[in-house]
């Protein structure tokens, strides 16, 4: 697949597939060598050990949309302040996508 031009891997650790957070680790150790990253599909308010999980892995990591964290959560979740942690340490990036699913939310977004 490296040869074809394949350079990560997207975990869904939302909706039940079968993967768990603790095939996270194992998953990264085998895509390390080739220069990989993961793409985690996660809810960072049910993912209790976030930032040590994700600071241990060995490969670069994109949280897909947006963490998948309500706004209602506020930013002073303990999931969005590991977050932000994880960010301003430059070990992940975040994917600004699913902007759809705040559209039903009540919300005060402000765009700059």
């Amino acid at each position: 697949m490296h040869r074809l031009g394949v350079r990560g891997v997207r975990v869904n650790l939302i909706f039940k597939s079968g993967v768990e957070v603790s095939d996270v680790a194992a998953l990264a150790e085998k895509v390390a060598p080739l220069g990989w990253h993961l793409q985690l599909l996660i809810d960072i308010t049910e993912f209790a050990d976030l930032y040590e999980t994700v600071a241990s892995l060995p490969v670069a990591v994109v949280i897909d949309h947006m963490g998948h964290m309500p706004t209602s959560c506020g930013l002073g979740h303990p999931g969005f302040t590991d977050l932000l942690r994880l960010l301003k340490e430059g070990r992940v990036w975040v994917k600004l996508s699913g902007l759809i699913a705040l559209q039903h939310r009540r919300t005060s977004l402000t765009t700059t």
